[in-house]
């Protein structure tokens, strides 16, 4: 049995590590992320979910579902305010699969916390990142004096590659670094 879970927990590492990997990397090349990258991300998710204990009735199935719902929230979220793509919640949605409901919200936050600080980096690097970060600060100060949250400004000259913090996440995450 030891064996067994030694196998699937090395399996549920190599298949995010190899998603991520791959979603980077279309992610740095196109800016998308194929569905087909997704969907075998949502395969591996399942085949996990249902091969470690296969008596275990719906509950690892709804494990993996709840899973792929959580970071819908936040990912919902920042797709409103136009900070991420479809692809992107996407991605998290198959993590999501991959985890289960017991790890993807720290996976989540702890990645959304990354992405915070690599776009930081991606924007004091670029050659209007003075400009960003004034809209940015107007946008805050327009939220605080409507006392509402208005559609952030998109600017179509900086591109964030999401897949990067999700990427360096899932590193974090297999290398145990990150508390489970």
């Amino acid at each position: 049995m030891l064996h067994a879970i030694l196998f699937w927990g090395a399996f549920q590492k190599g298949c995010l590590l190899a998603l991520t990997t791959l979603a980077a990397f279309f992610d740095l090349k196109k800016r998308r992320i194929p569905n087909f990258l997704i969907l075998a991300g949502l395969i591996a998710g399942l085949v996990l979910h249902l091969s470690v204990v296969p008596y275990a009735g719906a509950a690892p199935l709804i494990d993996m579902i709840v899973g792929m719902l959580i970071p819908l929230v936040p990912g919902f979220l920042l797709f409103c305010f136009h900070t991420a793509g479809a692809g992107d919640i996407k991605l998290l949605m198959a993590v999501g699969a991959l985890l289960g409901r017991a790890s993807i919200g720290h996976f989540t936050w702890i990645c959304l916390l990354v992405a915070a600080l690599f776009s930081l980096f991606v924007i004091a690097e670029s050659k209007n990142g003075r400009q960003c970060f004034s809209a940015f600060g107007r946008w805050v100060r327009t939220c605080l004096i409507t006392r509402s949250l208005i559609s952030y400004p998109i600017h179509t000259s900086l591109t964030f590659p999401f897949a990067v913090p999700v990427f360096i996440t899932s590193v974090l995450y297999c290398a145990g670094i990150l508390a489970r």
